[in-house]
């Protein structure tokens, strides 16, 4: 027996309804307790506040000791309620933040609502896609395709034509071989160096001289027959093979792993 139509229409319609009500966490486990014990519960719905003690026919073709249970239940759940009840001291609190908070929201609905018009700015038109052969035709590098790749003739990096965005970027660069001083090292950007997938780890500080690219702060160097080795990983502490090179390269000097300049200088000349 309740005096609760939405519950009883909670009840009847199911485990979705049951899911989807306020107090789910109540009527979701006696669904579930009804299922498992295999109880067959009806429930009957009368109208609330009715006294047990009412004179004349009865409603809704309910009995007095109907009326009696629901007036029962109706003094356990004030008594209960009673208990649970919130102080005034924290109630106050929530009623004025709550109050607050929708004057201001309604303060700022009548704000906005009286500003003046302001046009939209059209957005501006797409940037056109940058096509590969119009890169390729204005890039420093002297470019060509060659087995799915593409190829610089002059600083001999390479790409391969399935990774568009890098291969891109890398077209943007300016070529290393492009009027280089061969008397002094010249600075290099980190993704300027490709070989097959790598390129040269972010955190050196890449340089190239003669041919001859290294980092300045590790030491670690590379050519173009060599791999990248140590260049692409994350820089390091400079070790002896690393501190031999950079002393020996600013005094314009070979490394002891190599016999001749990449670039086929070999003059000697103190860097400063």
């Amino acid at each position: 027996m309740t005096d609760h139509l939405p519950l009883k229409k909670t009840f009847y319609g199911g485990w979705v309804a049951a899911h989807k009500a306020q107090n789910a966490d109540l009527i979701v486990p006696a669904l579930k307790a009804i299922e498992e014990k295999e109880l067959i519960v009806d429930i009957k719905w009368m109208p609330s506040h009715i006294a047990s003690d009412i004179i004349g026919p009865i409603p809704y073709n309910l009995s007095r000791i109907d009326l009696l249970g629901n007036q029962h239940a109706d003094a356990h759940a004030k008594a209960a309620a009673k208990l649970h009840e919130i102080s005034l001291n924290l109630s106050s609190k929530v009623l004025y933040y709550a109050n607050l908070v929708r004057r201001i929201q309604k303060r700022l609905a009548t704000i906005i609502c009286s500003l003046p018009h302001r046009p939209q700015t059209p957005n501006p038109p797409p940037c056109p896609m940058e096509g590969l052969d119009d890169l390729m035709a204005v890039s420093d590098h002297v470019c060509f395709e060659q087995l799915g790749r593409v190829s610089c003739a002059r600083c001999f990096n390479s790409l391969s034509l399935t990774h568009k965005s890098s291969l891109k970027d890398w077209l943007k660069t300016k070529c290393t071989h492009i009027n280089c001083n061969s008397d002094r090292p010249v600075p290099l950007s980190y993704d300027a160096i490709h070989i097959g997938r790598l390129r040269v780890h972010s955190s050196h500080r890449t340089c190239i001289y003669k041919g001859l690219v290294y980092c300045g702060k590790c030491g670690g160097a590379y050519t173009q027959k060599s791999k990248l080795g140590n260049l692409a990983e994350p820089c390091t502490t400079p070790t002896l093979y690393g501190r031999n090179n950079l002393s020996r390269l600013s005094a314009g000097e070979l490394p002891y792993y190599l016999t001749h300049w990449p670039n086929g200088d070999n003059s000697t000349r103190k860097l400063v």
